[in-house]
C-alpha cells in the first residue's frame, strides 16, 4: 500500500497538468445561497458560480460566468467569460475575462483586463483602478488613480486623483458631463480630435497630451489589455496547479522546499546538470530512431519539471518571508505562502536581464531539489 501511494505521487509530479485539467472540469456549476455564510476562502475552478452569500474571506475562481453579488471580505481574483461583482469587497478587485461590470463598492484597487470593462454609476472604488480593454465605460466614483488603456473609452463620474489614457493612434475617449478629476488629466494619443472633453468637465490640476508616433505605441492598448490578461491567466494557473499540489501531496512540497533551503548549492548543482543533460539525452535518443517514443515521453516530463520548479520556488520563497516575519512561529498551510512567494517572484522576475538570470537560477535551485526528492521516493519503490 505504501509503494502504491509513493507511485501516485511520483505520477502526480510527472502529470499534474492533465490532472489540474481534469480538477478544473469536475465541477459545472457551484452556488453559494444568499443567506448562507462562508467563513475561510472560496477557491473553485467551474462552468458556473454564483455566489449570492457573504464569504469571509478571499474569492478565487477560474471559470465561465461569474457573478458574484454577496459581500467578500476579503479580495476577489476571478477570471472568465462573463464577469459580474455586485457585491462590496473589502479587499481589492483582480480581474479578466470577456465582460466585464463591477457595480458594487470596492475598498482598495479594481485592476481589470477585457473585452469589455463596465464600472457602473453604482461602483464606487476606495484607492485606484488600473485598467485594459477593448471597451471602458466607467460610470462609477473612483477615489483614487485611474489608468486605463483601451480603444473606446467614456467616462462620466468623479475622479479624486490623477486620470492617465492611453489610446495608442485609434483609441478614442469621452469625458461627458458630470466627470471631475481631482489631479491632473493625462493623455497619450497620436492627434487631439481622439479625445472628446464635455464643457461641463472640471480637472483640478492640468490637462497634459502626448503624442503617440511609433507604432510600437499604436498597439499599445490592445498589447497592455493582452498582456495583464496573460499575466493575470499565467499566475492564476499556477496558483491552481499549486493549490491541487499542496492539497494531494504535501509531503513532498514540504521535503522539496526543505531540500531547496538545506543544500542550495547542491540543488542548484543538479538543476544545472538536468536542465543541460536532458535535452541532449532527448536528441541523441530521437536520433537512434528506436529511442523516438522515449524521447517523446521525455519531452512533456522535461518542461513539467519545469513549471512545477516555478511552483516551488514560490512555496519556498513565501515560507521563508512569512517564518522571518514570523519568527519562526508560522505552522498553518502553505497556500499562502506559496500565494506569496508566487506573487513576489512573478515581480522580480519579470525585471530585465537580472530577473530573467535569476529566474534560470531559480528553477535551477528547485529542479535539483525536486530531483533529490524524486530518487528517494523512487528508492522506497525498491
Amino acid at each position: 500500500m505504501k509503494k502504491l501511494k509513493i507511485l501516485a505521487i511520483v505520477m502526480l509530479l510527472l502529470g499534474l497538468p492533465l490532472f489540474t485539467f481534469a480538477y478544473s472540469a469536475a465541477d459545472d456549476n457551484f452556488y453559494l445561497a444568499e443567506d448562507e455564510v462562508l467563513d475561510g476562502n472560496l477557491i473553485k475552478t467551474v462552468g458556473t458560480a454564483t455566489i449570492d452569500g457573504a464569504v469571509n474571506g478571499d474569492v478565487i475562481v477560474l471559470g465561465g460566468t461569474i457573478t458574484i453579488s454577496g459581500p467578500v471580505a476579503g479580495d476577489v481574483f476571478v477570471i472568465g467569460g462573463n464577469i459580474k461583482v455586485k457585491g462590496d469587497v473589502m479587499g481589492s478587485v483582480r480581474v479578466a475575462g470577456g465582460d466585464v461590470v463591477i457595480s458594487g463598492y470596492v475598498e482598495r484597487n479594481v485592476n481589470a483586463a477585457g473585452g469589455t470593462l463596465e464600472l457602473s454609476d453604482s461602483a464606487e472604488v476606495g484607492w485606484d483602478l488600473i485598467a485594459a480593454g477593448g471597451n471602458v465605460v466607467v460610470n462609477g466614483k473612483v477615489n483614487g488613480n485611474i489608468n486605463i488603456a483601451g480603444g473606446n473609452i467614456i467616462f462620466t463620474n468623479e475622479v479624486g486623483k490623477d486620470l492617465d489614457i492611453n489610446l495608442g493612434a485609434d483609441g478614442y475617449a469621452t469625458l461627458r458631463s458630470g466627470t471631475k478629476v481631482g489631479g491632473d488629466f493625462n493623455y497619450l494619443a497620436a492627434t487631439l480630435d481622439q479625445v472628446d472633453i464635455n464643457e461641463n468637465v472640471e480637472v483640478a490640476g492640468e490637462t497634459k497630451h502626448k503624442t503617440v508616433t511609433s507604432a510600437r505605441v499604436k498597439a499599445a492598448p490592445a498589447f497592455g489589455a493582452i498582456y495583464f490578461f496573460g499575466k493575470l491567466v499565467s499566475l492564476f494557473g499556477m496558483f491552481i496547479v499549486g493549490l491541487v499540489l499542496i492539497s494531494l501531496a504535501p509531503k513532498v512540497v514540504t521535503q522539496v522546499s526543505v531540500q531547496m533551503t538545506k543544500a542550495p548549492g547542491r540543488s542548484l548543482g543538479w538543476g544545472l546538470i538536468y536542465l543541460i543533460l536532458t535535452p541532449i539525452v532527448i536528441l541523441l535518443l530521437i536520433i537512434t530512431i528506436i529511442g523516438i517514443p522515449l524521447g517523446m515521453i521525455l519531452i512533456p516530463m522535461y518542461f513539467i519539471a519545469i513549471y512545477l520548479s516555478g511552483i516551488f520556488v514560490g512555496v519556498t520563497v513565501g515560507l521563508l518571508l512569512v517564518n522571518w516575519l514570523t519568527k519562526g512561529k508560522y505552522k498553518k498551510t502553505m497556500i499562502w505562502p506559496m500565494i506569496l512567494g508566487l506573487v513576489i517572484c512573478d515581480i522580480v522576475f519579470s525585471i530585465p536581464i537580472i530577473g530573467w538570470i535569476l529566474a534560470i537560477l531559480a528553477v535551477m535551485w528547485a529542479m535539483g531539489a525536486l530531483l533529490e526528492v524524486k530518487k528517494s521516493i523512487l528508492s522506497e519503490l525498491r
